[in-house]
């Protein structure tokens, strides 16, 4: 039975415009048209319908949203928004990709299923057009087109927008590549190459035919990263919704943090509590349930789920990163701490025993000061471990700030340097526990060098052996060392 039973026409055409202005309301009664059911509209929807609407209304022409995958992406945006197209101007040219044929027809019949039923064919007339009908390619009596094209097909023929005045169609871009495909340079390269040197040519006016890109992020060079680090020069409307939120999340600082140069960051606030986190859709997914999986999967989490993709047979930390410094700024300094990495064996091809000095400012930058590397064995790891200490306690003196204490991991020889340096009078060591593997670690540690919060001096004579070891830390734990990366994560 139709939803309309019983309507008569001033009721009809009532919805019929409400339908065209308010795209909330068409998804309540496009949902229920399609599956029966109700549209259960959560927190992060009503962010992403509110943006879409500028889209539709003309106040956002290019937007990319980064999204975790199974929280109605494409049914609102593959499928919503590309009926809606229809109903806002019938017609509307659109032309939609993905990374396969499958996800193309799927797509497609979802918005057929809506634009052809026996409500919307009651309210609007529409009526699929015999010479051009088929799943990829079809039409509408009297109307638009819809193209549904897998990324790498063919668009010739095809366009997204017509030259009249208004809203007249758009292209969506939803998951451009394949998750088995993204660390392949070669395929990452084509799909983004894609963008400058063939959709945007599809569109019938370059800059005001809108255009949507939604995806799970995959790399941190996918079309995504890509095109938010200026690989195209346009600058994108950005909407980023991690699957575990906390009170920053979404604010200015949040986005500033991600350091992307062609973003214009959409800001949204989920009210979650100071130094709590969040899911952001915790019926389908809940925080117990992303902690599982942040643990079981580091890589995919971060990328899939966290929208902050690092390449699994790359490097962790990037070198650009870093800030270089001339000289501390003695005034910002808060403290100082030192923080150590305790080789168990001194053999060639064993790892290095490694001390850090850090400064810590008010504003939560910090500042490495200093650095010492070496292979000792036990007692002259002692001693080299009490100079540094003293060095930084008494050369400090003329300062306002203080050396707080040594922190050392208690694991191999660490156990017995933490043990014999707290016999030293006037040495404060405490001691960590190791509750996460290396890799675990370094995700957690590299948002805050990619952030611009961390300082190195750019005179020292070690810093270009810092640079190397730091930036060839490897999730698969191909590199050689890594003692200076563990005790910068540690700091």
């Amino acid at each position: 039975m139709s939803l309309l039973e019983g309507f008569n026409a001033h009721q009809k055409e009532a919805l019929k415009q409400v339908l065209i202005k308010d795209f909330r309301t068409f998804i309540k009664f496009a949902f229920k048209v399609r599956s029966g059911g109700n549209f259960i509209f959560q927190p992060h929807h009503d962010v992403m319908i509110d943006t879409l609407q500028k889209v539709i209304d003309g106040e956002i022409s290019r937007l990319i949203i980064a999204i975790p995958p199974r929280h109605s992406k494409s049914e609102l945006v593959s499928v919503m928004l590309a009926s809606f197209a229809f109903v806002r101007n019938h017609r509307s040219e659109i032309i939609q990709t993905t990374c396969s044929d499958s996800l193309c027809r799927e797509m497609s019949t979802g918005v057929r299923d809506i634009l052809f039923s026996a409500e919307f064919t009651d309210l609007f007339g529409f009526g699929l057009r015999k010479d051009m009908s088929s799943l990829n390619d079809w039409g509408i009596k009297n109307g638009g087109k819809a193209h549904f094209v897998p990324t790498g097909g063919s668009v010739i023929g095809k366009g997204a927008g017509t030259l009249a005045e208004g809203f007249t169609g758009l292209m969506v871009i939803d998951d451009p590549l394949k998750a088995e495909d993204a660390y392949s340079q070669q395929k990452r390269t084509a799909i983004n190459n894609r963008y400058s040197n063939t959709l945007l040519s599809r569109l019938a006016k370059r800059k005001e035919t809108p255009m949507v890109i939604i995806a799970q992020r995959l790399h941190d060079d996918d079309m995504v990263g890509h095109l938010l680090h200026g690989g195209a020069g346009e600058k994108f409307h950005y909407l980023m919704m991690p699957a575990l939120l906390t009170s920053e999340t979404g604010s200015k600082k949040w986005y500033a943090d991600q350091r992307y140069t062609h973003a214009l960051p959409i800001e949204y606030d989920f009210n979650v509590p100071e130094g709590e986190e969040q899911a952001l859709w915790p019926t389908r997914v809940s925080l117990e349930e992303l902690k599982v999986m942040e643990e079981g999967d580091v890589y995919t989490f971060s990328s899939q789920y966290m929208n902050n993709p690092v390449p699994a047979g790359g490097s962790i930390f990037k070198r650009e990163w870093f800030n270089m410094y001339d000289e501390v700024p003695h005034g910002d300094i808060q403290y100082l701490r030192i923080y150590a990495d305790t080789a168990m064996k001194t053999g060639q091809h064993h790892d290095f025993s490694v001390l850090q000095c850090w400064g810590y400012t008010k504003n939560g930058d910090m500042y490495l000061v200093d650095m010492l590397r070496g292979k000792w064995e036990a007692p002259e790891l002692l001693s080299k471990f009490i100079q540094f200490y003293k060095k930084w306690k008494m050369d400090n003196r003329l300062f306002k700030y203080n050396l707080q204490c040594a922190v050392v991991e208690n694991k191999a020889s660490g156990t017995g340097l933490i043990q014999q340096a707290n016999r030293v009078p006037g040495l404060i060591v405490r001691e960590v526990q190791a509750d996460k593997d290396k890799v675990s670690k370094a995700m957690s540690a590299a948002p805050v060098c990619q952030s611009g919060r961390v300082y190195i001096p750019e005179h020292a004579s070690w810093i270009e052996q810092f640079l190397i070891e730091v930036c060839s830390f490897s999730p698969t734990m191909a590199h050689k060392h890594d003692d200076i990366t563990d005790v910068l994560i540690s700091a």
